[in-house]
């Protein structure tokens, strides 16, 4: 049997694209290294599948992804002019209805991320497309106009969708492409200084910033971009050994975008300067015996209050660490979100290879990652499903 379509990655590009090419006729197989079908997608948005952001806009200023343009790219081969028109592909094309939180970030109804992959097999199922699980594809050649993709069995196809995740890329380079170095995205971030005495402590309001080069000037809800600064204001997390956090998770993709690490600081509260919280500290001690400690108190966790006492004593060293707490980079932790690099999009038509026909390329496998907050997983579903448009032109 000669397949019109073999799709390597069950995630979410590969469930998507399945779909479409089913529901269009095209002969389809997906082949998944795991023992189930989108356990990644199962697990995204904390288990509620956070599955686009509303923020993204055309022309946007803000690097919500490494390549803005790009995946514009993939808005308008759909006919989409935005977000929302994506949002109604999902419910009119998938039967996912969605909604945005006051942050942008869009969930199913229903909260609940297995829901979604449930649905999208189901439509498999319904629209005969073959999914084999517990299966590793070592290698792919093209014999002709067909391919061979070697696993348990080889099979055959005409053409070949590739959206197994950044660790794949082999793949690809053995068929002609080639790669950026791939980096950590999306990760907590390792510094020298020990914060066990305040670990698991969290702050609601914090802003991180790096110092870079040549980054054009923005500015929206979180993030800001002035005088070569990127800030973002969300949560913080401590951790034994450094920090995590949805802004920290972007600031590390930020960080290996743009190959810098130092200059990283916090400020903890970045709704009061430095002069308000030194004259609030010193109005307090004149009150109160404990007046500073208890100032603290009214501020940040207990933990964290006491820390900024202990470690900097006077009003004016604690008020110029709150504004800015420095943080010396060591290293990445391991659990990274994405992967930044990949194959390198000016070798692609859209998501078709220009250097092995009819091999198609999308998802994490590219050069292009989003912040956090559902960038990732829209541009998944997108170069997937613009993928399977160019085939059935």
């Amino acid at each position: 049997m000669i397949y019109d379509l073999v799709i390597v990655g069950g995630g979410a590009g590969g469930l998507f694209a399945g779909v479409m090419a089913g529901k269009k006729g095209l002969k389809t197989l997906i082949i998944e290294r795991e023992n189930k079908l989108g356990k990644k997608l199962s697990a995204t948005g904390n288990g509620r599948c956070n599955i686009a952001n509303t923020n993204f806009c055309f022309n946007c200023d803000l690097p919500y992804y490494n390549n803005n343009k790009f995946v514009e790219s993939m808005f308008k081969s759909l006919g989409l002019n935005n977000v929302e028109d994506f949002l109604q592909l999902l419910k009119s094309e998938f039967g996912i209805l969605t909604y945005a939180d006051s942050e942008g970030r869009v969930y199913p109804i229903c909260n609940y991320a297995p829901n979604i992959v449930s649905i999208l097999s189901n439509l498999l199922n319904e629209y005969g497309v073959e999914v084999k699980l517990n299966t590793v594809v070592g290698d792919i050649d093209k014999d002709g106009d067909e391919f061979a993709i070697f696993a348990d069995n080889m099979v055959r196809a005409k053409n070949v969708l590739l959206c197994c995740g950044g660790s794949a890329t082999i793949l690809a380079e053995n068929l002609g492409h080639n790669r950026t170095n791939l980096k950590k995205g999306l990760v907590g971030i390792k510094t020298k200084q020990n914060f066990k005495w305040i670990s698991g402590v969290r702050v609601d309001n914090a802003k991180i910033s790096v110092a870079l080069n040549n980054i054009k000037e923005a500015k929206d809800k979180n993030i800001e971009i002035s005088n070569n600064v990127y800030s973002e204001i969300g949560e913080i997390i401590f951790k034994d050994d450094g920090i995590s956090g949805i802004c920290v998770m972007n600031i590390s993709s930020i960080l290996n975008r743009y190959n810098t690490f130092e200059n990283l600081s916090l400020d903890l509260i970045s709704n009061k300067s430095k002069q308000e919280l030194k004259l609030e500290m010193l109005e307090f001690a004149k009150k109160f015996k404990n007046g500073i400690v208890n100032y603290l108190y009214s501020l940040f966790p207990y933990k964290l209050a006491n820390y900024l006492f202990e470690t900097y004593k006077t009003p004016d060293e604690i008020a110029k660490n709150i504004k800015r707490f420095k943080l010396d980079f060591i290293d990445f932790y391991s659990n990274n979100q994405v992967t930044i690099g990949g194959i390198e999009t000016d070798e692609l038509d859209i998501t078709k290879s220009k250097n092995c026909e009819n091999l198609y390329i999308s998802g994490e496998m590219l050069n292009i990652d989003g912040l956090c907050g559902g960038y990732n997983l829209m541009f998944a579903i997108l170069s997937a499903l613009s993928s399977v448009k160019t085939i059935l032109k």
